[in-house]
């Protein structure tokens, strides 16, 4: 299983979203799994553990039907179409990385700056810009629409974590040093419980 998951990103939700009998949930898991196959369901099935994939097919909706409207795609187009339920015409997302005419074709990256990331606190890194999101995210929407809601975003890579979050709420990614992090746009200082798991050491 692990060969075909390239990444997996958890937007974690507090959320005021019907469950069951028109009761509100206190938290709702978004978890997308780029790289792996539909068929990868039936193929692993007997591997999986109750609680897991097992659970989701078994009391979830299992769609059998699913396109995207739009050629050709990369990790970011898909990340921010599933994040704002938009095409990249509208969400302004074609590429990673693009030229702008209009400034004499100065190279553009989707979440980075022209500068290099530094850390600027223990944690917060700087050269990385949410600029360039023009559509409402999901977190974005939940946070909107209630001042109680609160939304964490977490990703393996700062442009996985970054693409579904848009341009507010918590983000974190891990650095090159294995640790959680997040950039300067996103916050200035690291949470508590962040803190905590980064000083945990998991060689002893």
């Amino acid at each position: 299983m692990k060969r075909f998951v390239k990444h997996i990103l958890t937007l974690s939700m507090l959320c005021m979203t019907a469950v069951a009998h028109g009761s509100k949930p206190t938290l709702a898991v978004n978890i997308i799994v780029s790289g792996m196959r539909s068929d990868d369901l039936t193929r692993y099935a007997e591997q999986f553990g109750d609680n897991g994939f097992a659970r989701l097919i078994k009391q979830g909706v299992v769609f059998t039907e699913c396109y995207a409207d739009f050629l050709p795609t990369s990790s970011a187009v898909a990340l921010t179409s599933i994040a704002t339920g938009t095409q990249p015409a509208t969400h302004g997302i074609s590429s990673t990385r693009w030229y702008e005419r209009s400034s004499r074709n100065t190279p553009v990256n989707l979440c980075r700056t022209a500068t290099d990331g530094n850390t600027t606190a223990k944690g917060i890194l700087s050269g990385y810009t949410t600029a360039h999101f023009n559509a409402q995210t999901l977190a974005e929407a939940v946070v909107a629409s209630n001042e109680a809601s609160h939304t964490i975003t977490i990703a393996h890579a700062a442009l996985s974590a970054m693409t579904l979050a848009g341009g507010s709420g918590e983000c974190y990614w891990l650095d090159n040093g294995g640790d959680w992090a997040t950039a300067e746009c996103y916050a200035t200082t690291l949470p508590s419980w962040v803190k905590a798991h980064n000083d945990i050491d998991f060689n002893s």
